[in-house]
């Protein structure tokens, strides 16, 4: 109990300084020298995510870069221009399936999501060594709120030429997607089948399944030709 409680005083108090990020990421909009001050303190909290050794204060870095990322281009650009993308990757490589390292895998895909909103830093992220393998291997292994935001980021490279191109040279890449429909459809089968009654179960399942299928028919208009 003592520790639900501390882990619940630490999430109330880190999302009242996100809270307050946010605030002041719009105003600087219109404030240049606020707005770099701000961006500045960004890139030195990117420049200590690999070498932090506490947990929450990774999941604390990541979530301040997301919640920095969905509001401000500049702040976008200036972290990719600053290493974010590469870092990011990394930083999800090394974690682990640990409840602790899922908590921070979801902010950290969340800000490159954010990231790849715009076309000319969704390029860099595309071409980032590995990147593809990561994100689809991340879409692959999750099953709650960080198989979506994997699918987000998937759909964002896939509707660029380039994240095309680099796709059709990872057949392997292709086939597990491919396989993942297989499974999924089966399993939702067998849910309608064995389980009519386990209606949330059925309805995830059903969700991941639209997310994937989605993803490979946006593979397939591009290349032109089935997988």
């Amino acid at each position: 109990m003592q520790a639900y409680m501390k882990g619940y005083l630490a999430r109330k108090d880190l999302r009242g300084q996100l809270l307050d990020l946010r605030l002041r990421v719009q105003k600087s909009a219109a404030n240049v020298d606020d707005g770099m001050r701000i961006i500045n303190r960004l890139v030195a909290a990117l420049s200590e995510l690999l070498i932090m050794r506490s947990v929450s204060g990774i999941l604390h870095i990541c979530a301040t870069l997301n919640m920095a990322t969905q509001h401000s281009q500049k702040c976008c650009e200036e972290l990719v221009a600053a290493g974010a993308v590469g870092t990011l990757f990394k930083l999800i490589r090394s974690l682990s399936r640990s409840i602790p390292d899922q908590e921070v895998l979801k902010p950290a895909l969340s800000t490159l999501r954010n990231l790849s909103r715009y076309p000319h830093l969704n390029d860099v992220l595309i071409e980032s060594c590995g990147s593809l393998e990561t994100i689809v291997s991340e879409f692959l292994r999750n099953k709650d709120e960080g198989y979506f935001i994997a699918s987000d980021l998937l759909k964002k490279i896939f509707t660029e030429k380039k994240g095309i191109e680099a796709v059709r040279k990872l057949p392997a890449l292709l086939k597990r997607l491919h396989n993942h429909v297989e499974v999924l459809t089966r399993k939702a089968k067998a849910h309608k089948r064995n389980k009519p009654h386990a209606v949330k179960e059925l309805v995830l399942v059903d969700k991941r399944l639209r997310e994937a299928v989605e993803i490979l028919e946006l593979i397939k208009v591009s290349i032109g030709k089935s997988i």
